[in-house]
């Protein structure tokens, strides 16, 4: 009998997943630990097995022309904002 559990659970960083995956397409900051900005249009999010965070890759599906590539973990991320309005969408307590 097949078992009914989910074989996939959620990383640490879901939430800032979840966040850019709701976003895709509208213009949004995200602003790593060492003080790297990337302003993500489009991303594409994973974890690989035995990982605690989630990684992501951004402005590649379809490329970005003005908005350059960037990968980083979800454990790097600061805060999430929205460009256009500053507001704080995520933030690192």
């Amino acid at each position: 009998m097949a078992s009914s559990a989910p074989y996939w659970k959620p990383g640490k960083g879901a939430a800032i997943a979840g966040l850019l995956a709701d976003r895709q397409g509208i213009p949004t900051d995200v602003r790593l630990r060492d003080g790297t900005l990337h302003r993500v249009i489009n991303s594409s999010i994973g974890r690989d097995i035995g990982e605690d965070w989630e990684h992501v890759l951004t402005n590649v599906t379809p490329v970005v022309e003005m908005a350059p590539k960037a990968w980083f973990l979800t454990s790097e991320v600061v805060t999430v904002s929205d460009p256009d309005t500053s507001q704080v969408l995520w933030a690192n307590s």
